[in-house]
């Protein structure tokens, strides 16, 4: 596709699987699930015990060992994403839909320093796909299905800034119209809503509206993780992005949505003025379904 992305691979669907069929916990989940059925989980009780199901297997899965495969794979995995910090961020199939997005539920890692720190970070990601959120959904559209996880492990980029762009507006639902959210520091500020961000809305390449926010605050990496500073007051009413950036930023964004068929929603940092893409997702809220074509996967076997 041609974008510029930080060295990656992937831990695939069938290591997570071959792990639960391995460890007996496809039938545990399997029993539990069977517990559930009939149950009224919008009722309070009905909740507690979808909670406690929740709970129990994501306690059940961090407790395993590693599969050694996995282990031998992240051994060689590392040395080819080059020395560094590494991002771990997990991606369950089928978490957006035109009818819920689970984005947000599920485990992510930053500034992981080496094989031990991304092997425990791969397990929480793994436990995660026992959300209770994930349960609901399945107990709401009775479709009791085991989750797949995929698990992507990627070279840490420190953004001097960062955020996210949208090939459509996310609140007017405006195909003709793009909007570029942005924050100094890693982007971990902007999704994780701590920041406050800057906001242009471009159409047909052309600005229509900007909004600069009073940035107080930015995410940066910090030993072992991120930490959240005071921006310097000299930059908190400063753009954060130059009009060319943000044009550049939108063409790229658009470059990859058409590739994709869909309106994305797209992670993104930069540093100098090259821009890294970190993250794209299908926009679920417009009602369109997620079918992207020809998306290539690495996988780390």
């Amino acid at each position: 596709m041609g974008a510029h992305v930080p060295p990656w691979n992937v831990v695939p669907i069938p290591m997570f699987e071959d792990l639960l069929r391995e460890t007996g916990l496809a039938e545990i989940w399997r029993a539990k699930m069977d517990g559930l059925r009939g149950i009224d989980w919008r009722s309070p009780v009905g909740l507690h015990q979808v909670q406690e199901v929740a709970q129990c297997l994501g306690q059940r899965l961090r407790a395993q060992e590693m599969p050694a495969k996995v282990r031998v794979a992240l051994g060689r995995t590392l040395p080819r994403l080059g020395p560094g910090s590494y991002a771990v961020r997990s991606s369950l199939f089928g978490e957006d839909s035109p009818h819920q997005s689970l984005a947000g539920h599920f485990e992510s890692f930053l500034m992981l320093s080496n094989e031990m720190e991304v092997a425990d970070a791969l397990m929480r990601c793994w436990a995660s796909a026992f959300h209770v959120a994930v349960l609901l959904q399945q107990l709401r559209e009775g479709c009791i299905e085991l989750p797949r996880m995929g698990v992507i492990i990627q070279h840490m980029v420190l953004g001097d800034v960062s955020g996210v762009v949208f090939t459509a507006h996310p609140v007017t639902r405006r195909l003709d119209q793009v909007v570029v959210t942005a924050n100094w520091g890693l982007c971990e500020g902007v999704v994780s809503g701590r920041c406050n961000t800057d906001e242009f809305v471009l159409s047909d390449g052309q600005e229509v509206s900007t909004r600069i926010a009073d940035k107080d605050r930015m995410v940066i990496a910090s030993d072992g993780g991120v930490r959240t500073v005071e921006v310097l007051s000299s930059k908190r009413g400063q753009p954060c992005l130059h009009r060319d950036e943000v044009a550049n930023i939108a063409r790229e964004a658009l470059r990859i949505a058409n590739a994709h068929g869909l309106p994305q929603d797209i992670e993104w940092t930069m540093t100098g003025k090259q821009l890294h893409i970190l993250q794209a997702r299908p926009i679920t809220s417009l009602g369109v379904n997620p079918e992207p074509k020809n998306i290539a996967t690495r996988a780390i076997y």
